[in-house]
């Protein structure tokens, strides 16, 4: 397993908005991951579901170079300053690694991200309703949220939903450090004309 490529999502927000996947497009989600053209997402109507209909994403190969995510994009307004439980039911075959995921962001990169790389969900599975739970801090701006699968395998999803809950439950995922510059950073432009 490539857990080194699952850091994508807590490091990249702007690939997350804007990599071209070459895939089709479910209506409000998209692909995004390390390597998203080597999974095919789609809607399923035979994969038996408590909605009746799920998300599909299937690997094209036995062995892709990285990891695919779907994904939405929400504004945090709604849960600013609240503790948020993200809910979806989920289903797998022949997984290698696949689970839900959610970060919270702000202007200035990734506060929080849960994607179960802790407790994932592999090989064959039936439907199961799996949660993330992460502080939504006043500063927030921006939630994303999906179903990531790394390697083989096929996975299903449907029936996302986001509650607040209270600080009695505990958070799933990490907080993400700020990188702050280092003591040694000048506080005013050095040398600017060549002079020295």
């Amino acid at each position: 397993m490539e857990r080194r490529h699952f850091l994508g999502l807590a490091l990249s927000p702007v690939m997350l908005l804007a990599h071209p996947s070459g895939a089709a497009e479910i209506n409000g989600w998209h692909m995004t991951g390390k390597a998203p053209t080597e999974y095919e997402l789609s809607i399923d109507t035979q994969a038996p579901t408590p909605g009746g209909k799920s998300a599909k994403m299937r690997a094209r190969t036995e062995k892709p170079s990285g990891f695919g995510a779907m994904m939405q994009l929400i504004k945090a307004d709604s849960f600013r300053g609240a503790r948020v439980k993200l809910t979806a039911m989920v289903k797998t075959e022949g997984a290698e690694v696949a689970g839900l995921w959610m970060r919270v962001d702000d202007e200035r990169g990734s506060l929080s991200l849960d994607n179960m790389m802790e407790r994932p969900i592999s090989g064959t599975a039936n439907w199961k309703q799996y949660a993330i739970v992460l502080d939504v801090p006043k500063e927030s701006t921006a939630i994303a949220y999906g179903l990531i699968l790394n390697g083989k395998g096929t996975a299903w999803a449907t029936d996302f939903n986001f509650e607040p809950v209270g600080v009695e439950t505990p958070v799933t995922g990490k907080s993400i450090p700020k990188r702050l510059p280092p003591a040694s950073t000048p506080t005013a432009p050095v040398n600017p004309k060549f002079e020295q």
